[in-house]
């Protein structure tokens, strides 16, 4: 897939996010959620209600960067949304939610040789729907 369709993917999940919360596989959105908590991530008394906005944000803030993630026998590309300092959200292109978390090094996790490419800023990709 050429970049600008690419961009013009990111651009369709963040239109997406902004009218919708997240689609999760099945029983997967409470297993990330306690998983963050019990990381310290997320404070114990956060809902589900309150990870979704947190992702939904991610997704949609002029600001936050969009990025791809394809490596060699991958199905499906992978979307990151990130707030260019701590937390990032994947989703599959298929739009369904991967995870989201605060990586240890937001830059070193975004590297161009693990596989990532930035797309822009979700500002920039919009220009592609």
């Amino acid at each position: 897939m050429k970049l600008i369709a690419k961009r013009k993917k990111a651009a369709e999940l963040v239109a997406y996010m902004k009218q919708n919360d997240p689609i999760w596989k099945p029983g997967s959105d409470q297993h990330h959620m306690k998983r963050r908590k019990r990381k310290g991530h997320l404070p114990d008394d956060f809902t589900l209600d309150n990870y979704n906005s947190l992702i939904r944000k991610l997704c949609t803030s002029d600001e936050h960067e969009a990025y791809v993630y394809h490596m060699q026998g991958f199905e499906q590309d992978y979307y990151v949304f990130g707030d260019g300092v701590y937390w990032i959200a994947i989703i599959g292109e298929n739009g369904v939610m991967e995870t989201a978390f605060p990586p240890d090094s937001y830059s070193d996790y975004l590297a161009l040789e693990d596989g990532y490419q930035l797309l822009g800023t979700i500002k920039e990709v919009l220009r592609y729907v």
